[in-house]
């Protein structure tokens, strides 16, 4: 009986994570912390979740193609952009502590929270931006890539940050785009992580299946709800993603 809750509250877990996940990011965040608390050392608890987010990237891709809500004439540069930062980042696990890269990262999701709270038309309509913002953009969002190969928890909050202000897109089609790039860096990253038998498959596999759901109705939500109550969400994630860097 015991291991049937348990097996439930993974399968719910990894719905929840999955679903805000597809929307705003942060969903790794859940995961990780869940294996954490059920005895799964950090390397492995990150390597696990990003096996599940796998799952999650996949049935929300088929969602937001479908609605057509991805700008593809991004998705290429995203694409490499997000492999070079996933092959480093995961390196980087295997050999490198990670307290000064967290003190980065929570720098950089500072930054968003002000333009997030004081412009009105931020996120919530397609704006027209400059090279030098779309190049800035571009560098966040490889830098977005290393943190989630490293770590991954709250890594799309930052992908999602530097498409908003960099590319002018809005919070859905921020979250539409990122996804293709995300699942082909996350696979990268299992790949890595299986070589360094870093992923617990016995609790992977149960997250895996609950994210296929949660990832398609958080993307269906996303759409349905729109750009001004997915930012409200967006905010929510990137406040608690930096309580979560202070003070663990």
């Amino acid at each position: 009986m015991p291991e049937l809750l348990q097996t439930i509250g993974l399968l719910l877990i990894g719905c929840l994570a999955s679903f805000i996940g597809s929307m705003v990011g942060g969903g790794g965040l859940i995961n990780i912390t869940l294996l954490i608390l059920v005895g799964v050392p950090p390397s492995v608890a990150i390597a696990t979740s990003k096996f599940a987010g796998v799952a999650s990237a996949g049935s929300s891709f088929t969602k937001y193609a479908k609605d057509k809500q991805i700008v593809w004439k991004y998705v290429a540069i995203l694409v490499i952009l997000s492999l070079l930062g996933a092959v480093i980042g995961s390196e980087l696990l295997i050999v490198t502590d990670a307290k000064i890269l967290k003190a980065i990262v929570t720098i950089l999701l500072l930054i968003p929270i002000p333009l997030i709270l004081f412009s009105k038309k931020s996120g919530l309509n397609i704006i027209t931006t400059s090279i030098l913002k779309k190049i800035i953009g571009s560098l966040l969002y490889f830098g977005a890539g290393i943190y989630g190969g490293f770590f991954g928890g709250g890594s799309g909050i930052l992908t999602i940050s530097s498409l908003v202000f960099g590319y002018g897109l809005t919070y859905v089609k921020a979250s539409a785009t990122d996804v293709l790039p995300w699942l082909i860096s996350s696979i990268i990253s299992c790949v890595i992580f299986y070589q360094h038998g870093l992923i617990n498959f016995q609790y992977g596999i149960i997250l895996f299946i609950g994210s296929i759901l949660g990832g398609y109705l958080g993307a269906k939500t996303a759409v349905l709800k729109g750009n001004r109550w997915v930012k409200i969400i967006f905010l929510f994630m990137t406040v608690a993603l930096v309580f979560k860097l202070i003070f663990s």
